[in-house]
């Protein structure tokens, strides 16, 4: 039988068999290509099932920390739902809100002169819980009074990325501090993460907000760090803004990177 696909990546030039994968449904080039929105989101989740494939995992969990009006939340289960059935690899997705916008911002590291209490609330919660049921598991109430995510995560399906919106470096801080508790199982070797709120004009720095939180991780928790991405830029050939956004979750002391290399890591074709 003939193979299509091989015979047109023979016969084209490469730059118009790019263009007509990117236009004909392949999810990695048109993420690639930059025609899947949320950008953030569509690479995010790539790069968490490219891992799962590495490692030999069927199935991973992805979560969006901060749904909102659930814009986010929804493009995100619909990447999972194609991303899945362009691989194989089971994406189950989570969304945690508070349901009713920020809690309590306190002192300048939540940047009060940007957020405040209450903003950006939950809307239509009853509408997105129906359009979600069965694709997505909403988990409602502060962040910061969730003790244990291993309790959440389905034990089969490792993290593999997570989208941090909570503005506030409060939030973002109890988010690391469970994901520096959660059991080496329920993370992959390396986790895809999207923080909103590190750049822009209005100042973000180490010094507060999600910035801080994340040099306050690295300081305090010996095996897990989190460093920026320094893939994405290569992989889309040139820099966009989000880039800046994109960062990922080492766990080092992980299982799965102390395998022998006969049992090493498969190799995924770009």
């Amino acid at each position: 039988m003939l193979n299509v696909g091989r015979i047109a990546r023979v016969v084209l030039p490469s730059g118009l068999y790019s263009w007509l994968r990117a236009t004909k449904g392949d999810y990695q080039h048109q993420e690639r290509a930059g025609r899947l929105n949320p950008p953030w989101t569509a690479y995010g989740l790539l790069m968490a099932v490219r891992a799962a494939q590495k490692y030999g995992i069927s199935s991973i969990s992805v979560a969006e920390f901060g749904v909102a009006n659930g814009r986010g939340l929804r493009r995100m289960v619909n990447l999972a739902e194609r991303l899945k059935s362009h691989t194989g690899i089971n994406v189950r997705v989570y969304g945690f809100d508070t349901g009713s916008g920020l809690p309590t911002v306190s002192d300048y590291r939540d940047h009060p002169e940007l957020f405040g209490e209450g903003d950006y609330p939950m809307q239509n919660f009853d509408a997105l819980r129906a359009e979600l049921k069965d694709r997505a598991k909403l988990v409602i109430g502060d962040i910061r009074e969730i003790h244990d995510l291993g309790s959440v995560f389905d034990d089969e399906s490792p993290l593999g990325f997570a989208s941090i919106d909570v503005d506030i470096y409060s939030s973002a801080r109890s988010i690391l501090d469970l994901l520096s508790k959660i059991p080496e199982s329920l993370l992959l070797p390396t986790v895809q993460l999207h923080f909103d709120d590190v750049w822009s004009e209005w100042g973000y720095n180490k010094f507060a907000g999600e910035l801080l939180a994340i040099e306050e991780f690295n300081t305090l928790v010996d095996n897990r760090k989190i460093d920026n991405d320094r893939y994405v830029d290569y992989w889309h050939k040139g820099h966009e803004p989000w880039h800046a956004s994109m960062f990922m979750l080492h766990v080092l002391d992980h299982s799965l990177r102390f395998r022998s290399n006969s049992d090493g890591p498969k190799v995924i074709s770009e």
